[in-house]
């Protein structure tokens, strides 16, 4: 489901939430938002939209990391597999750190 806000600037947020997802932007046309919020909610339905991120920001690494790899292996979206092989290398850095110090 798609909420919408009018922000002090004059802009608009908008954020879905759908399917376990979280999503936003922002827009400066109340229509623009709209259309994106559509777009991202079909986006959700078919689970091409925000893949890792939802889990990152709930703490699953594990779930993060299974996702990032998904994308990555994909390539449905260069940038989205960019940064999910960023997160993958940060939690690779992170397991050597912590396994350093254990």
């Amino acid at each position: 489901m798609a909420t919408f806000t009018k922000l002090n600037s004059g802009s608009w947020r908008v954020q879905v939430r759908r399917k376990g997802r979280y999503v936003s932007e922002t827009f400066i046309r109340h229509d623009h938002a709209r259309k994106w919020a559509t777009e991202a909610e079909n986006q959700i339905d078919r689970g091409h939209y925000a893949r890792g991120e939802t889990h990152l920001r709930r703490g699953d690494p594990a779930k993060a990391r299974e996702e990032a790899e998904q994308v990555v292996a994909s390539g449905e979206n260069p940038i989205i597999a960019q940064v999910a092989k960023l997160v993958l290398e940060g939690q690779a850095y992170l397991r050597s750190a912590q396994a350093k110090w254990t």
